[in-house]
């Protein structure tokens, strides 16, 4: 049971943080958005802003765009925190 509730402490935690947060994004990872979202446009009944819009909170919830190696010395890499392996995968 404390599990459960501590995920849903984390969980209302990030929506606070995006929903509080500036979207201070690099422009590096703007243009990454952009070109994730053209190509999956339409994708799963996805269009182009949705994409892009869920990869701008998932970008400012894993990393708040601040680093692209994990803190603490974990394996996920790049603003959106993706595992080698789960990258290596999807290939």
């Amino acid at each position: 049971m404390e599990r459960v509730a501590y995920k849903t402490i984390e969980g209302l935690s990030a929506n606070i943080r995006l929903l509080l947060g500036t979207n201070d994004m690099p422009q590096e990872a703007a243009d990454q958005v952009n070109q994730v979202a053209n190509a999956f446009d339409g994708d799963g009944g996805f269009n182009r802003d949705q994409i892009a819009e869920m990869l701008n909170a998932i970008g400012f919830i894993e990393s708040k765009y601040e680093t692209k190696v994990q803190r603490g010395g974990g394996p996920d890499r790049s603003y959106w925190q993706v595992e080698p392996k789960t990258a290596a995968d999807m290939l």
